[in-house]
Order: structure tokens, then sequence, then C-alpha cells
């Protein structure tokens, strides 16, 4: 197991909470710098902390977005109308047949709709 003793004329009530208190030191330079204050242990319970840390922060981060998405808004509703499906259905038949041919289709489909008005 890991040696997580701290003597006695220690400030630090563990190892763990050194490591954390420390998290931008390298780890050789911890574990010397652990000893300089009474506290000692190892290397690997310094990659281990700093594993669990990571993992933690990760866990929160996800919980956080999940919770976003869960709880997000739904996006705002337009208030322009929507396109009716015939017209959506001409203006693709008219891109598949042509600029000309399109012209005249379209002519004819407003001469009609004026008609039937």
């Amino acid at each position: 197991m890991y040696r997580k003793t701290a003597a006695k004329s220690s400030n630090w009530s563990n190892a763990s909470a050194f490591i954390r208190h420390h998290p931008d030191v390298a780890t050789s330079r911890l574990v010397q710098m652990g000893r300089e204050q009474g506290v000692t242990f190892s290397t690997s319970l310094v990659h281990v902390v700093r594993r669990q840390d990571r993992e933690r922060s990760r866990k929160t981060q996800n919980a956080i977005l999940r919770l976003s998405r869960a709880y997000a808004l739904p996006p705002l509703r337009s208030t322009q109308p929507k396109p009716d499906p015939d017209q959506a259905e001409l203006r693709r038949i008219l891109l598949r047949v042509g600029t000309e041919t399109a012209r005249e289709w379209i002519a004819q489909y407003e001469a009609a709709a004026t008609r039937d008005g």
C-alpha cells in the first residue's frame, strides 16, 4: 500500500493534502519538498492522487454538461411562417429542370394562381 504517514511536526493532515496543495510542482521536487516539511510519501502516491483528481474533475465536468443539456431551454421558434410544402416541391423541380424552363413554368403557375385567386 502507499505510505501516507506524516510526521508529528508537520502542518499537513496527510500526504494527499500536501500533494493537492502543490498541483504544479514536479513529482520528484514534490517528494523532496515533502521530506523537508516532514511529510513522507513516494512518487507513486503523487501519481495516484493526481490521477484521482483528474478523474474527479472530468466526472464533475461531464455531470455539469449533462445537467446543462437536460435543463436547456428549447430553441426559440421562428416568427416566420413555414414555407408551403407545395412551393418547396416546386422549387426542387424547377432547380432540376433549368432556368429557362423554370421561368416559363413560374409564369404559368402565377397566371393560374391569379385566375384561381
